[in-house]
């Protein structure tokens, strides 16, 4: 479990820098969010959300490493 938390702890960290999985345009953020992660605990939203709805959370999750509040020291 503790290697579960550590690992979460990483990607916050990593999403708080604007490190990213599979590459940093917003075309490829937009393709993970509606298609998921294979092999991850990221499921597909496609069936859930529109293009705009994913378009918004691609804004919002690129604006996170934007705000110099959440980095880490």
């Amino acid at each position: 479990i503790f290697s579960a938390i550590a690992a979460a702890k990483r990607s916050a960290e990593e999403l708080a820098l604007g490190i990213y999985r599979g590459g940093d345009r917003a075309e490829d953020l937009f393709l993970k969010i509606r298609h998921g992660i294979a092999g991850t605990t990221m499921p597909s939203v496609a069936a859930q959300l529109s293009d705009a709805d994913v378009w918004h959370l691609v804004a919002f999750a690129r604006s996170i490493a934007l705000d110099p509040i959440g980095r880490p020291e």
